[in-house]
């Protein structure tokens, strides 16, 4: 089938898992604790927690290329971030295009989901700004791509005990 990942593409996926969030959040102790206990349970993990510039946007690409999932942390100042937001929308379009439907795991820190998925307070703020300075179809693609992922919350079901993130 097209959409099933290949054996051979599968093995040559370098992580396991492309953990993404904003670097400047308070959300960085939760990081820390879900990077340290997904490694202490054999899921090799990259961590994004470079600068936001174009030559890091390039060097992510490499590396969500070669990962087979993604865990992207959300938390109220996350719309901040137009790379946060280019990232997000990257990773929703490869992982589509390569699996038939993207293997992403939503985490929210300290924030609803509907306000992810709708665009609604924090995210509203932020979205005003863009919606003057960005090209429209991008600012669009972002909606999308926040309100698909918020979306798959519903599909996951975590159960934190297996994490022991404390």
């Amino acid at each position: 089938m097209a959409n099933q990942l290949s054996s051979s593409s599968y093995t040559s996926m370098t992580n396991d898992v492309f953990l993404t969030f904003l670097g400047s959040d308070p959300s960085n102790g939760f990081i820390r604790n879900l990077y340290k206990a997904l490694n202490e349970k054999g899921i090799n993990t990259f961590i994004d927690d470079q600068e936001e510039t174009k030559s890091s946007l390039r060097s992510l690409i490499n590396v969500i290329n070669h990962s087979r999932f993604a865990i992207i942390v959300f938390s109220e100042n996350y719309a901040d971030s137009s790379f946060c937001l280019e990232v997000l929308s990257y990773i929703l379009d490869t992982f589509r295009r390569r699996y038939g439907h993207p293997f992403i795991i939503p985490v929210f820190y300290n924030i609803d989901p509907s306000h992810v998925r709708n665009q609604s307070g924090a995210y509203q703020i932020a979205f005003a700004k863009y919606e003057d300075k960005e090209n429209k179809d991008k600012v669009l693609k972002w909606r999308n791509a926040l309100s698909q992922v918020a979306d798959f919350s519903d599909r996951w079901q975590f159960n934190h005990s297996l994490l022991k993130i404390s």
